[in-house]
Formats: C-alpha cells, structure tokens, sequence
C-alpha cells in the first residue's frame, strides 16, 4: 500500500512538471457555466491555458490577465470566445501565438508592447478588435501585419488611450 501511494505521488508531480503549470496558476472569476481568468500567477513561459478550471469551461482571458508576464509561449484552449483589454500586453518574450477558432473578440491593446511578437494566426471568427491590439509589436512578419490591416484597419496598430 505504501509504494503504490508513493508511485501514485511520484507520478502526480512527474505530471506537474511535464504540463508546467497547475490550476492553481490562474485566479478565476467564475459563473455557474463559463470562467474568466483574471490572473496567472505561475512561473511558467510555456503556458498551456486549461479548457477547463474546477470543472468549469474557461471562456474569456480577462483583462490584464497575462500582463508583464515572463510568457514565451502561449496555447489559447477552443472554448475561449474573449481576450481582454491589455490580456497579453508587455510581454516582451512572447513571439509566437495562435488564437484558437472560438474567439469572436480581441479587447483594446491586447498583445500592445509584445517587443518579440514576430507571428500571429487570427481566425475568421474574430469579427472584432479593439485599438492598439499589435502597437508596438515591430517585430511582426510584414505579411501577417498587411493581412491584419487589410481585416482591422490601422487601428490595431495604434496605441489606444
């Protein structure tokens, strides 16, 4: 009984270790079906956002949510439908990232001042975007910038107040 408990915790860190963070890396605002992280509080770069936190499908990245974080990585889960204003902005590191189909709104400065940011993939769900989403992202591949702006408009790359 002993060894099996002490596999059993062995393998619950092995898994902690191999996936990074834990639920217990986001601060949750929580409805009865849908939640919003609002902060992340881990060490981790590589962050794989949960589809679901405490049996509850996470639905927006809240405002400032991943905010002058040390992110290098990030991996949005299908259920998210909202980034918040600010969601990912100052992460310098940040360089490449992929928002899932489900999301339908970017909020004002979202990815703002990502100094690393050279590659972004947007659905054509995202019907829409708020000011300033890539300001200050001058690493972004020109081909990726002249397709946003062609989708938004120069307001995305337009610092918002």
């Amino acid at each position: 009984m002993h060894k099996k408990l002490v596999f059993m915790a062995l393998l619950a860190g092995l898994c902690i270790a191999a996936f990074g963070q834990t639920d217990k890396d986001f601060k949750m605002g929580t409805k009865a079906t849908a939640s919003t992280i609002t902060k992340y509080t881990g060490k981790e770069t590589a962050v794989v956002i949960p589809g679901t936190i405490n049996k509850v499908s996470v639905t927006v990245i809240g405002p400032q949510a991943f905010y002058d974080t040390k992110l290098t990585s990030i991996t949005i889960p299908e259920s998210v439908t909202t980034i918040g204003d600010w969601a990912f902005g100052l992460c310098a590191g940040l360089t490449t990232v992929t928002i899932p189909a489900g999301v339908t709104t970017i909020g004002k400065n979202a990815f703002a001042r990502c100094a690393g940011l050279t590659t972004i993939t947007i659905p054509a769900s995202v019907k829409t975007v708020g000011d300033g989403v890539f300001a200050d992202c001058a690493k972004l591949d020109p081909a990726v910038r002249a397709d946003i702006q062609k989708r938004f408009g120069d307001k995305v790359f337009t610092q918002a107040k």
